[in-house]
């Protein structure tokens, strides 16, 4: 039996809506029980996606931000449904650091990470 996802989930570039079978090799890719939806295909909201193909995600061209520079995107940042404790190794290895506490979710050290990467990049622009 086919899964089908809540929720929208990006694996290995592409977007995988709610309402459209995943593969399985996706399937297995994606460890957040949260994401999938109970039930069989009928149960499940029609995605947005065109066609009913899941979405690839397109590369960012050279103005995007992505590369090197102000505004580039970290490789070693975590990436999809990455765990807490990825993301606590990534803050840790900043530079400074980010301060993790052990009652820090996954979300709150990525949120932390992200607000201090944003005074960084503001202090770039500023300076």
């Amino acid at each position: 039996m086919p899964k089908f996802l809540k929720v929208t989930v990006h694996v290995d570039g592409t977007r995988y809506d709610p309402g459209r079978p995943v593969p399985d090799e996706v399937a297995e890719k994606i460890t957040n029980p949260d994401v999938w939806a109970e039930g069989d295909s009928s149960d499940q909201p029609e995605s947005e996606s065109p066609g009913g193909q899941h979405t690839p995600i397109p590369n960012p061209g050279p103005d995007s931000g992505a590369g090197s520079g102000p505004g580039a995107v970290d490789p070693n940042r975590p990436k999809g449904n990455a765990s807490r404790e990825d993301w606590a190794k990534y803050a840790a290895g900043l530079e400074p650091p980010v301060a993790v506490t052990g009652g820090m979710s996954r979300d709150e050290i990525a949120a932390a990470v992200d607000a201090q990467q944003a005074a960084q990049r503001a202090g770039q622009a500023s300076g």
